[in-house]
């Protein structure tokens, strides 16, 4: 009877964790189907229930496609507790990755792919089962920030065995040993119990497993990885704890998370079993899920495959064990290359496992046979791929960073007539960032894959995977210039937009890839002067316009691009004197003026024509009859000229004239009145001077306009092209996006109720490039610059958040968390202001030679 409650409790689980977003589409369909008059409560509530799941009826909020998929998860894809909480958080997750994240697939194949999920939400319930210290706004995260901190989560726990040597000396030891395999070769396999062998720990094991008794020993283990400058990404996941236990010593002998499985195992939920050495050290560990009798894992250390001598072993007593081993994707990793291509041929395979070796392999034969599968080009095929099991491949496939320029070429033709990649197409032609394998070079596939996919993709009849190929090619920075320019070209054409306006279907999902492009295409290294001009030119066509999904859209960009000509600041300014609808804002002109490619005649126009007769929203001061006067948005532009100012993008001659004719005196009469508030408590109220007191106010202004205009200022790196293409060298072939963004897109913080803004610690990130120099017997580096930052006004603390590398001979970048307090005694400042502060402060110091990717928000810690 007890083994049935067990089991019946493993079947309903899923269930029940899928009923919470079943539960919130009725909640929605309450609101549109009213209850009948003369219907039952009961009647009503089964009505809505069989609408809810009925596949024809399109759900209110969470499609059938994700709730039948978290039906179907295994018990392991969920954490031991708070389970509820965790399954709103996973479907509100999948659902914007499948609708508006990065990878976002087409709208025609969204839901169509969750099965690629499963393993990532494994790897992030292991995390919330065994880490113990989250972040306070967890349940915010994104799926792929939260797998992201599972990441970081594993790799800490991975660090606890590196550099072992070096820690004080203590063996870790078991206390149990239940052996239920023998070896000829002394070797055994053993049953893990977490019930065993609890006991205090030494001090050496806790400071090599990230284990400590109490706060002060926390703080001492701490103190000793900072003296041998381990940074706080590679030392152990530390928590405190009491007892520890066989398990616990699993896992940190193993570098993995197993040990956060206690209470899995204790409940009777999961066994595991470890391959020990003749002398009790582990090589590899087995999770067995009890219920089911299915091996769910096999590790070797730090996750990753076991070492090959020991994998017959595991195999051997696998095949008289009893458990259902054959199915799961970990079995693999004890397989030859040899058995796993066999296994396929003979149609032995399943699919979940040829997804993983899709996704992982190395193999060219696995991934020709995989691909020819696909193109249905086997004979007498045991087990042919239908069409969702191809897609499943091809989407797997699209993540293997391993495939070499051949096989990417394959992949893209062999998807373009099934249409499943969409924006991860620029995934296989590394226009994001991912890692590439040396071999490939992306010039060179970009050119190859647009001969092997140009004819199709420009033919009709056109669909919206054609744009993401497209959009993928315009993307890339080492594509050839005249691929981007036959794109734009073809884009642009009358028939074209025809296609694409006359189609509603195709119109709602083309809109998106197609903005993309033209954006794309006007940020690129060398965009033509005269396709730029040609694109703006486009904001005439109500077409055009209709399918960017409004006007102004470009502004921004064009305003920004390289591709800008006099001829083009011609046509804007005279479409600005016409009042035409499409002409740039204000804004839009500031970002002008700070481009590179604008002379500084043309500056000059365009500063004139951005001043309009109506006073309202001027941006310079002016003075009258009225006294000083600006608007908030003229402060806001003054202050973004003097910024491009500060940074080098004017010519000393250009600032004076800045200067000279008033444009900046908004920020200084801003500081003027800063400062007598500061002396007196009082607000000078400008706006009421008169007479000689609002001369004497202007001659301040002045002076102050002049100290600046004489003080020395020398053209930074980031001023010059030469650092952006570096760092966009080095990030085209490293994987550094996952763990560093989950910040941006928080552009406010949140307020609290009831609490100061001024008050608390703020936390923002941001990267910096930096130099290293050697002078005698002085040398500056990372360090010694952490250390100027972590002495600026109102910083507490600065960390590590991305390990610094090389981009480019004696030039590295860095990702770092800085964490603050806006006030100090004697100061009240808002959180924005000393971020602002700090940001300029950094850029200031010795070494530093830019800083970018500065998240867009901040997070408030306490």
């Amino acid at each position: 009877m007890q083994f049935y409650n067990k089991w019946r409790e493993f079947l309903t689980e899923a269930p029940k964790d899928a009923k919470v977003l079943r539960n919130v589409n009725i909640d929605f369909l309450k609101k549109e189907i009213p209850k009948d008059p003369d219907e039952e409560i009961r009647d009503y509530f089964a009505r809505l229930q069989g609408i809810e799941a009925d596949p024809e009826q399109l759900n209110p909020v969470f499609p059938n496609e994700l709730v039948s998929w978290m039906e179907e998860l295994p018990d392991n894809c969920f954490p031991t507790s708070g389970r509820k909480r965790f399954a709103k958080w996973l479907g509100n997750a999948i659902y914007f990755e499948e609708t508006d994240g990065t990878h976002a697939p087409s709208m025609a194949n969204a839901f169509r792919d969750l099965y690629a999920y499963e393993n990532d939400v494994r790897f992030v319930v292991d995390y919330l089962n065994g880490a113990t210290d989250f972040p306070k706004d967890l349940w915010e995260f994104n799926f792929y920030h939260m797998h992201a901190l599972a990441i970081d989560w594993h790799n800490r726990l991975a660090a606890g065995i590196i550099g072992k040597d070096e820690l004080p000396s203590g063996k870790l030891n078991y206390v149990g040993k239940k052996v239920v395999y023998k070896f000829d070769n002394g070797y055994s396999i053993v049953e893990v119990d977490p019930t065993v062998g609890e006991r205090d720990y030494t001090k050496a094991e806790g400071l090599r497993c990230g284990w400590a008794h109490d706060e002060k020993e926390l703080q001492e283990f701490h103190a000793y990885y900072d003296r041998k400058g381990v940074s706080d990404e590679d030392r152990p996941n530390f928590s405190i704890r009491d007892k520890i236990n066989d398990l616990d010593i699993e896992g940190c002998a193993m570098g993995h998370c197993v040990g956060g499985y206690c209470d899995t195992v204790t409940a009777g939920k999961l066994t595991i079993y470890s391959l020990r050495s003749p002398g009790n050290s582990p090589h590899a560990t087995i999770d067995v899920s009890t219920s089911s009798n299915k091996v769910e894992q096999i590790k070797g250390n730090q996750n990753a495959p076991p070492i090959e001598k020991y994998r017959p072993m595991i195999k051997q007593w696998l095949q008289q064990s009893g458990f259902e081993y054959d199915k799961s994707t970990d079995y693999l990793n004890i397989l030859s290359p040899e058995e796993i291509f066999m296994m396929m041929r003979d149609g032995k395979l399943p699919l979940n496992q040829q997804v993983s070796l899709a996704r992982d392999t190395e193999n060219q034969e696995i991934l020709d046979f995989l691909l020819d599968k696909i193109e249905d080009k086997l004979e007498d095929d045991p087990e042919p791929f239908g069409r969702d099991a191809k897609r499943l491949i091809i989407t797997a496939l699209a993540k293997n960073d391993s495939l070499n320029e051949e096989t990417r070429i394959r992949l893209l033709k062999v998807n373009l007539p099934r249409k499943v990649l969409g924006v991860q197409v620029g995934r296989v032609l590394g226009t994001g960032f991912v890692r590439f394998p040396e071999q490939v070079e992306l010039a060179r596939l970009n050119s190859s894959a647009w001969a092997a996919t140009r004819a199709e993709v420009m033919s009709a009849p056109l669909h919206d995977e054609k744009l993401y190929y497209m959009k993928a090619f315009v993307e890339g920075i080492e594509t050839d210039q005249s691929i981007k320019e036959e794109i734009l070209e073809h884009i642009l054409r009358e028939e074209f937009l025809d296609s694409i306006v006359t189609n509603k279907g195709l119109m709602t999902s083309a809109s998106m890839p197609y903005g993309r492009i033209i954006q794309e295409y006007l940020h690129s290294k060398a965009p033509n002067e005269e396709m730029v001009s040609k694109i703006y030119d486009m904001q005439e066509n109500n077409k055009f316009i209709l399918l960017l999904g409004g006007v102004g859209r470009l502004t921004r960009t064009i305003a920004n691009s390289r591709g800008m000509s006099a001829g083009l600041v011609d046509n804007i300014i005279k479409d600005i004197e016409a009042g035409k609808f499409w002409a740039l804002m204000t804004n839009d002109l500031i970002d002008m003026i700070r481009n590179k490619k604008v002379s500084e005649s043309d500056k000059i126009r365009l500063l004139d024509v951005a001043k309009p007769d109506y006073e309202s929203i001027r941006f310079w001061t002016q003075l009258g009859s009225k006294g000083i006067r600006w608007s908030p948005a003229g402060k806001s532009h003054s202050r973004n000229l003097k910024q491009a100012a500060d940074e080098g993008f004017f010519t000393s001659e250009f600032v004076k004239y800045l200067v000279d004719e008033g444009f900046l005196d908004p920020i200084f009469s801003d500081r003027l009145r800063g400062k007598k508030v500061k002396a007196t408590g009082k607000d000078p109220l400008f706006d009421r001077a008169r007479g000689e007191e609002r001369e004497a106010i202007l001659r301040d202004i002045r002076q102050m306009a002049e100290e600046w205009l004489s003080s020395p200022r020398e053209a930074p790196p980031w001023a010059s092209n030469q650092l952006q293409e570096e760092v966009d060298k080095y990030f085209r072939g490293h994987d550094m996006s996952n763990k560093f963004y989950k910040d941006v897109e928080k552009s406010l913080v949140s307020e609290e109720a009831g609490r100061s803004r001024q008050r608390g610690i703020y936390k923002f990130h941001c990267m910096v490039s930096y130099g290293l120099t050697n002078e005698q017997d002085k040398s500056r580096g990372l360090d010694d610059i952490l250390a100027d930052m972590r002495a600026l006004e109102n910083v507490t603390i600065v960390t590590v958040a991305i390990r610094n590398q090389k981009v480019a001979e004696g030039r590295y970048i860095a990702g770092l968390a800085i964490k603050f307090i806006p006030s100090v005694p004697g100061q009240l400042n808002s959180p924005e202001d000393v971020k602002a502060r700090i940001v300029r402060d950094i850029k200031r110091l010795a070494n530093v030679q830019a800083l970018f990717k500065l998240s867009a928000g901040l997070n408030r810690l306490e």
